[in-house]
C-alpha cells in the first residue's frame, strides 16, 4: 500500500491500541481517539511480552487475526509521526508496523480523521507474542491501573470499558501487584472505579476478575499448580462497539486557550478531556491582544490575560481549542473574574494542514475583568508584589513548542507587556536549572533571541529581593522629601500594584519601618 498522502497532508499516522504514558521520540503527543474496524483484519489480546526477561508480565497488543479467528473492532488513538518505516522499526524493535487504509478506521470523538490514504498499525512482533499470560508472566493490576486511569481521564469511562471488552485472552494468571494492595487507596485513589470496571468488563463468563490474587496468594498457587493454565477468550465472543461515539462527538461549544493552557500537560490537569485540542490562530480583528496583565490575588503573580485593543494595536493570538464538556453556566461560575467572549468563526484559522474544527461550532474565550468592571480594560501589569514567574513562562513556551519553534516565536511576538515585566526566575535550584527543568536551554535560548532586553532583566530570588528593597528605599526617600502621597505614587504602584486605600497606607508604614530598621 502506498505511504503517500493525498494533497499536502503529511504522512504517516500511527494507530496504537493503548495509551502511551509519555511522548515517544519522533511521535507527536497529540492523541485522536478512534476505532480500528473489523475490515482491518486485526485482533487485540493479552499476549505481548515486549521487554527483557526481568520484566515478568504480559500486556495487551495488536496482531493480525489468524485463520480460525474472527477479526473485531479495536479502540485506540491515532498519532502523527515524521518517522519512516525504518526509523519506526529502530525506535520500537519489539513492534511490527502494518499498513492499512485509513478507511479501516472510524472517528469516535469530535475530530474528523485525517484525509490520507493509509495508516500504520502498531502491532506485536511475532517473536514477542505468547499464547496468553502465564504464572511466570501474569497480567498485572498496575498495568491495567495505568492504562484505565489515563483512558478515563482523557476520553471517559466508555473508552476504558471498550478496551476491556475488546481485548481477548484475559487470564486466570491475574496478579494484584498494587503497592499495599490491601489498602489500595493510599497509592491508587481511583482504585474503586477501576475495580468496578474490571469486575464487569468484559461481561459474563469472559470476566476473570474473580481470579485476581494478592502476591502471597499467587505464590501459594504456584506450588499448588505449576501448570500453565489460562482462560482463553474466542475472538467471535468479543463485544462489538462499532458505531458508538464518545460524549464529546456532538459538542458545539469550544474554548480557546492562549496561555499556559497551550501546554498539553498543564491543560489536561484541569481539563482532562482536552488532550486532543487543535492548534489555531485568532485574528487581530477579534479586538483583544494577549498581555501580561492578570494579577492573581491568591497566587500573587501576574499571568497572561487579554487586553482590549484598537485596530492599530491589536495582534493575532495563537493557541488551542477544545470542546467544552460542561454547561456554559457552570464554566462561567468557575471562571469568576472573567467575561466570556464569543469569537466569530471568520476570525479563526486552523494551523494544522489536516486538523479542522467541526462545522457549526462556537468558540469562546475568557477575558479578565478590569478594575472598572470592563473586560480587558484597566488591568495591571506585573509588579514587585505580583511578578511574572519563570516557571509559568516555561509552561507557556514549552506548550507553544509542542507545535514547533515558529509557534513559540509567534507566541512571544504577539504577547504585549514583556518590556514592562518584573520577572522572577523562580525555578527550583535556579542556578542549576537542568536539575528540575531539563528543557531550560530550549526555553532560555528562544527568549534571549526574541526578547533580549526583557530577558536580561530576569532576576534570581536574591537579586529580586535586593532590587525590591531598593525600590522601597527610593519610595521612602520620595515620601520624606515631598511629604506627599502623590509624589510616591508612581514608585509604590510599581512596587505594590494595585493597592486599595488601606493597602496603600499600610505599605507607606511598612516602608517607614523597614527604612528605620535598616539604619539601626
Amino acid at each position: 500500500v502506498s505511504t503517500q498522502s493525498t494533497g499536502d497532508v503529511p504522512m504517516p499516522f500511527i494507530f496504537r491500541g493503548f495509551l502511551p504514558q509519555s511522548s515517544d521520540c519522533g511521535i507527536d503527543s497529540w492523541l485522536l481517539p478512534c476505532r480500528l474496524l473489523k475490515s482491518a483484519g486485526m485482533v487485540r489480546a493479552f499476549e505481548f511480552r515486549p521487554r527483557p526477561v526481568h520484566f515478568l508480565q504480559t500486556i495487551a497488543g495488536i496482531r493480525s487475526a489468524e485463520a480460525e479467528e474472527t477479526p473485531f473492532a479495536i479502540n485506540g488513538v491515532l498519532q502523527y509521526t515524521e518517522m519512516d518505516e525504518e526509523q519506526l522499526a529502530e525506535a520500537f524493535p519489539h513492534n511490527l508496523f502494518i499498513q492499512r487504509g485509513m478507511s479501516c478506521l472510524e472517528a469516535i470523538g469530535w475530530h474528523k480523521l485525517p484525509e490520507v490514504d493509509c495508516v500504520w498499525i502498531q502491532a506485536m512482533q511475532p517473536a514477542h507474542v505468547t499464547k496468553c499470560p502465564s504464572h511466570s508472566h501474569p497480567l498485572v493490576q498496575t498495568y491495567l491501573d495505568v492504562q484505565l486511569e489515563r483512558m478515563i481521564e482523557l476520553f471517559g469511562t466508555d473508552f476504558a470499558r471498550e478496551f476491556l471488552d475488546t481485548t481477548m485472552n484475559s487470564s486466570r494468571h491475574y496478579l494484584n501487584d498494587r503497592l499495599i494492595a490491601r489498602r489500595p487507596w493510599i497509592h491508587c485513589p481511583s482504585y474503586k472505579k477501576i475495580d468496578e470496571l474490571c469486575a464487569s468488563h468484559p461481561p459474563g463468563p469472559l470476566n476473570v476478575f474473580a481470579f485476581r490474587m494478592l502476591e502471597e496468594e499467587y505464590a501459594v498457587t504456584k506450588h499448588k499448580d505449576s501448570k500453565e493454565t489460562f482462560h482463553e477468550v474466542k475472538s467471535d465472543a468479543i463485544t462489538d462497539w462499532t458505531g458508538r461515539t464518545l460524549g464529546v462527538s456532538g459538542v458545539k461549544d469550544f474554548i480557546f486557550g492562549f496561555g499556559s493552557l497551550i501546554n498539553t500537560a498543564s491543560r489536561t490537569t484541569s481539563a482532562p478531556a482536552s488532550a486532543d485540542a487543535i492548534y489555531i490562530r485568532v485574528s487581530a480583528e477579534v479586538g483583544y491582544t494577549r498581555a501580561w496583565n492578570f494579577q492573581s490575588p491568591s497566587a500573587r503573580i501576574t499571568a497572561l490575560g487579554l487586553e482590549k485593543a484598537d485596530a492599530e494595536s491589536s495582534r493575532s493570538i495563537n493557541g488551542v481549542a477544545w470542546p467544552i464538556t460542561e454547561s456554559l453556566e457552570a464554566l462561567d461560575d468557575r471562571e469568576a473574574g472573567y467575561e466570556r467572549v464569543r469569537i466569530d468563526s471568520s476570525m479563526v484559522e486552523c494551523l494544522s494542514s489536516w486538523q479542522q474544527l467541526p462545522e457549526g461550532v462556537t468558540l469562546h474565550m475568557y477575558v479578565p475583568i478590569g478594575r472598572d468592571g470592563i473586560p480587558g480594560v484597566n488591568l495591571s501589569p506585573s509588579s514587585w508584589s505580583h511578578p511574572i514567574l519563570q516557571t509559568y513562562v516555561d509552561i507557556c513556551i514549552l506548550g507553544a513548542l509542542e507545535y514547533g519553534e515558529e509557534a513559540a516565536i509567534e507566541f512571544i511576538h504577539t504577547t504585549v507587556g514583556w518590556d514592562q515585566t518584573v520577572w522572577l526566575n523562580d525555578r527550583m535550584v535556579a542556578r542549576r536549572p537542568w536539575v528540575h527543568q531539563p528543557k531550560y536551554k530550549m526555553v532560555d535560548e528562544i527568549l534571549a533571541r526574541i526578547i533580549p532586553a526583557p530577558f536580561e532583566r530576569r532576576m534570581l530570588s536574591s537579586e529580586f529581593g535586593m532590587c525590591m528593597r531598593q525600590e522601597l528605599e527610593n519610595c521612602e526617600e520620595i515620601i520624606q522629601r515631598e511629604n506627599s502621597r502623590s509624589a510616591a505614587d508612581d514608585v509604590l504602584q510599581r512596587t505594590y500594584s494595585p493597592l486599595s486605600e488601606m493597602e496603600f497606607d499600610t505599605t507607606h508604614e511598612m516602608v517607614r519601618i523597614q527604612s528605620t530598621c535598616g539604619k539601626m
